[in-house]
Order: C-alpha cells, then structure tokens, then sequence
C-alpha cells in the first residue's frame, strides 16, 4: 500500500494538525463542525480526503449517557470547492442516504460547515477495516472460503447500489469494514456518483475517480463509468487477498496510467487456470468483457475455489 491510501484504523490514532484548505482553521479533536458534531480522534486519512471520528455534541442529557458515534468524511482540497458541480454533490449524497442494506452502512444529512465544505456523515461502525483486519494477524493473503464469505455480501451490496444507479467509484481494502459481529460492510460513499442511463461521466464526481491502485481502464482512460467499474475494483480486491500482491503497483499515477489499461493481469501462480480465468474477467480491460453483475463474479468465483 502506498502512504497516499486511507488507513481507517478502529483505534485512536494520533492526529497531526491538517488544513483543508489555505487560511482554513486545521481539523484537530474538539472541532465543532457544522454546530452538531464534535470530533473526537482522527480516524483515516489519503488521497481523497480525511475521516473523523465524531459525537453529536448536543445528544447527551447526563453525565454518563451513552451517545451515538458518528464517521465524518471531508472531500479533499482540489475536490471541494468547484461551485458547478456542489449541485451533483447533494444529488448523489440524497440517494445515498435512502440506501438500506445490512452491509452498506447507516448515511445521515449533507452538512456543510463554513470552514470546511462539505461533510459526509456516516454511522460509526465499530470493527477494523479489511487492511487492518490483515495486518492485525500479520497476513497478506486469505484462505479461498475467507475470501468467498467476505467478498460476497459486498457483492450484494455493489449490485444492490447499482440497481439504484449508484457509482461507489472507490472499493478497497480500506473501504471494506469487518464490524465486530464479522459482518462486512461497505464504507465511504464520499467518490459515489449518480448514474444517468446506465453510466456516469467522468466530469461528474468532483474530479476525483477512486484510487489509484484500484482504478479501472476506463476510469485511467477518462471513458463514462457504470457498475462495470465497481465490479473492476472488487475483482482487484479478491486478486489482492488471494495473492497478498496487487495486479498493478507503482507509486506514479502516470506509470500505472501506461499499465492498467494495456497490460494483462499477470495470473497467481499459487491458484488454478480456472480461478484465474474467473479473476481476469473480472479485470477485463473493457466493462462489456466483464460479469453481467458483482454476485455473478462471486458466484463463479465460489464455483471455482468451492465447488459442490
């Protein structure tokens, strides 16, 4: 992983002092954001932006009651203050709060706070993310049934928010939480963009289109994105967990630019032909190449490693 990738982290982790934006007062625990909520500890920051820790500050009535905890995304610099597309901003942020499923989690109310723009506000999941979850136990890599009963409910999940013409744009290790039941749940719809006629324009989505070392061919090649491109981004995560190696990795967006959308998926030596067939249409270079849906990758998939 490179320093640029969020690290949600289910610890307090120590907070540098970090500015949104020039003259902008720095986020730092015990800022009141929009006059609601309180941060409370510095959860994950990267390339997209940064995730906060936070209580609502005017819920608790006693001393020792128990108050709801909340996750607050704020949209990175070169991401947050274009005026033409704050419109798109609520639009796609509204349908992501009607989402109701158990492994996407709870969304609340847009804020905007005057200092800091926007503020995405998330349930608090209590867990580890899937990055942590490995490096906890010192793993790179997951046995085929781990992988399988992981990556399926967040196939479920993907298909689900695209039937409601919805883009998560940015499916990662990171983005994946592993609460505290086990149940995965997906995090951080702060990259989501609203499709139109089945696909999304790359000029919608405040600039930014996902990470770099999950991003599809046409998400490099600035070609409309769909549900294909989520798809993409899963497949990375399964060949990431099966191998403890991703299938492309430089440290310059330029070179993997060059890559991604040229370059074969090298296959993993460790698995079959046939898992690896599996993977590698999932990765297709082109989205019509790809599974119909994410439940059908994972079905074929779990055909593959678990066979009946």
């Amino acid at each position: 992983m490179t320093a640029n990738n969020i690290k949600l982290n289910s610890d307090y982790i120590t907070p540098t002092t970090m500015t949104n934006k020039e003259n902008t007062p720095p986020l730092t625990v015990g800022t009141l954001i929009a006059n609601k909520y309180r941060l409370l500890a510095l959860l994950g920051k990267g390339e997209n932006g940064q995730v906060w820790k936070a209580e609502h500050s005017t819920v608790r009535t006693h001393e020792n009651e128990v108050v709801p905890l909340f996750a607050l995304k704020f949209i990175a610099d070169n991401a947050k203050y274009e005026h033409c597309e704050q419109a798109e901003i609520r639009q796609s942020y509204k349908r992501t709060i009607g989402l109701k499923h158990r492994n996407i989690c709870t969304f609340h109310p847009l804020e905007e706070d005057e200092q800091h723009g926007y503020v995405f506000v998330m349930e608090y999941v209590p867990g580890e993310t899937l990055w942590k979850y490995l490096n906890t136990k010192s793993l790179k890599k997951l046995e085929f049934a781990e992988v399988v009963q992981i990556l399926m409910p967040i196939a479920d999940a993907l298909d689900y928010i695209h039937k409601r013409e919805l883009v998560h744009r940015d499916i990662r290790q990171e983005n994946i939480m592993i609460a505290h039941d086990g149940e995965p749940q997906i995090i951080d719809f702060g990259l989501a963009v609203q499709m139109q006629n089945g696909t999304a324009s790359m000029g919608m989505g405040r600039g930014k289109t996902g990470t770099t070392l999950y991003k599809a061919p046409e998400q490099w090649l600035g070609f409309p994105l769909d549900a294909k491109t989520d798809q993409y981004a899963l497949g990375v995560v399964a060949y990431e967990l099966l191998s403890g190696a991703l299938p492309f990795e430089d440290e310059e967006p330029y070179f993997m630019s060059l890559r991604v959308p040229y370059m074969p998926v090298l296959p993993i030596s460790e698995i079959s032909d046939s898992v690896n067939a599996v993977l590698a249409k999932a990765m297709a270079k082109e989205g019509k190449a790809r599974f119909d849906a994410c439940r059908d990758f994972i079905d074929a998939l779990t055909h593959e490693v678990l066979p009946s």
